[in-house]
């Protein structure tokens, strides 16, 4: 009897530490936004770090981070909420805002509004060379950058529509505030896939694994799997149930989740994970609890937008 205890506790104590907590501090260095949301990141081919923000575009000139005003000193972008980008090539980035889709030229230094100053756009992904899906609060709409005409897509319903997702050559996963669809590109089909719906069926975020197995779901009610081939969901358990903003595989393959208490790292070839949080007595501790963004630069840094600056980690700054 005492034997068959002994075996039980074992495994229960290997059960308990085979999804364990990891008791590291990672160093951030943090850069103050006067209170604003930085919700995107994108660097230019000069390796400058720009971001979009709640209060328009902003740059990192390699100390400090600042406004970015256009050649002629105007800040047309000043109190604009910009919450995605995407890049058309090494001068011209595209930013998704609260009033509308902007066309940035670093070369000429201008900025010029494409769209209605009426169309939020809240998730942005290249389909193909002439076409760009954006996902709007009035659901999702095709931009055809040559002809620049809009066109909602009336297959799925007219909902808020973030984030959206490439599979592959032709496929795209979208989400919106019904659930989750795949869009095959090549036969013009919306497929509206069925998501275990517990607590909450919102999606905040989506993260394409970079061997295209599957796709990594960041709900209101914590992280999810989606396996690419079978469709089959799965619930990451016992992860906290907490809102996941936003996800980033880095180069060396960890899972970064942003959520509204701190940063998450998920290593799931070791089944474990690590957690930071803001902490009024470490100076180096995150700027702030609330994760909207994760970007990884040329060099492997980290930059965390967050819902008061930013918190930089480089790929150094860790402690045993």
């Amino acid at each position: 009897m005492i034997k068959h205890m002994l075996v039980s506790l074992l495994l229960l104590q290997l059960c308990i530490s085979s999804y364990a907590q990891i008791e590291r501090t990672r160093e951030f260095v943090n850069f103050d936004k006067g209170g604003a949301f930085v919700h995107c990141f994108f660097q230019d081919e000069k390796g400058v770090i720009w971001m979009g923000t709640s209060n328009g575009l902003s740059m990192f000139d390699g100390q400090k981070v600042c406004r970015h005003k256009v050649l002629d000193g105007s800040d047309v972008l000043k109190g604009t909420f910009i919450y995605c980008t995407l890049k058309q090539d090494d001068v011209h980035f595209y930013l998704g805002t609260e009033k509308g889709l902007y066309l940035l030229d670093l070369k000429s230094d201008t900025c010029q509004l494409l769209s209605s100053p009426t169309m939020s756009i809240r998730a942005i992904e290249q389909m193909n060379d002439s076409v760009i899906l954006l996902g709007t609060l009035n659901g999702l709409i095709k931009y055809d950058t040559g002809r620049n005409t809009f066109q909602p897509v009336d297959k799925i319903p007219q909902l808020p529509t973030n984030p959206i997702v490439r599979l592959d050559k032709s496929r795209f996963l979208i989400a919106n505030y019904q659930g989750l669809y795949l869009y095959d590109e090549s036969a013009d089909t919306y497929e509206y896939l069925s998501v275990p719906s517990e607590e909450s069926s919102l999606i905040l975020s989506l993260e394409v694994d970079s061997a295209n197995r599957w796709v990594w779901i960041g709900r209101e009610n914590g992280l999810w799997k989606y396996d690419i081939s079978s469709g089959k969901f799965t619930r990451i358990t016992p992860f906290p149930h907490t809102p996941v903003k936003n996800m980033h595989i880095s180069a060396d393959g960890l899972l970064w989740l942003g959520t509204d208490n701190g940063l998450y790292i998920y290593d799931e070839s070791l089944n474990r994970y690590e957690h930071a949080v803001h902490s009024s007595q470490n100076t180096k501790s995150l700027v702030n609890n609330i994760i909207w963004h994760i970007f990884e630069d040329r060099d492997g840094n980290i930059w965390l937008g967050t819902g008061s600056g930013i918190s930089l980690y480089y790929n150094s700054h860790m402690v045993e």
